[in-house]
């Protein structure tokens, strides 16, 4: 997910409300317009007393050919409106997984609510971790930071979140699959929703 899937789930979350009470208020106008003036119109089309039969029957098939043309316009928009995020979402992420295989770092993508992270390969080929070794897990990442740096480097990420921040940089020391660690440089791009609230870091070690 990048900035590309927020914008169109925002173009999704905006537009559909809009577009459609503006067409369903239509509907209702001319719904009215036509319960009132109907029996009229069609007693002179047909040249027949009103509530016949044949009278009803024709407002009925008037009234179900109109409302599943509005349903029929409606929804193929909005389906339209989200095939186009589901797309965008597609490319998004094809585009984010092929960075990830491009570079030697470890790319790291973690869902705050979830406490779920996504790693790239880097995070094997640097520290020597096999694929069953990785968990996506954050307590995994948590565990393989030294004593000394684990609860320092946890509440800089807290107060870069909690404070609004869009950015985070540490250096810290992290463990290798054979017990040595490895001085790192660790930057992440905080996510935030639409209400501000932080929901995802993206970075990259």
């Amino acid at each position: 997910r990048g900035p590309e899937i927020i914008q169109a789930e925002r173009v999704f979350i905006k537009e559909i409300p809009l577009a459609e009470l503006g067409l369903t208020a239509i509907y209702v106008v001319a719904a009215g317009i036509w319960s009132v003036f109907s029996d009229e119109f069609l007693d002179r089309l047909l040249g027949s007393p009103r509530n016949v039969p044949a009278l009803e029957t024709l407002k009925g098939f008037n009234f179900i050919l109109t409302t599943a043309l509005v349903l029929y316009l409606v929804l193929r928009r909005a389906f339209r409106i989200r095939r186009q995020a589901e797309e965008a979402q597609r490319l998004s992420q094809q585009r984010f997984e092929s960075v990830a295989l491009a570079t030697t770092d470890a790319i790291w993508d973690l869902n705050l609510e979830t406490k779920m992270v996504w790693w790239s390969e880097g995070i094997q080929q640097l520290f020597g971790y096999r694929p069953e070794d990785v968990s996506p897990n954050v307590d995994w990442w948590r565990e393989r930071l030294h004593p000394e740096d684990k609860d320092r480097v946890s509440r800089e990420l807290e107060r870069v979140a909690d404070s609004g921040g869009r950015t985070w940089a540490g250096h810290y020391r992290f463990r290798r699959q054979d017990g040595s660690y490895a001085s790192v440089l660790d930057r992440g791009y905080i996510i935030h929703d639409a209400a501000g609230k932080p929901v995802r870091v993206v970075g990259g070690i």
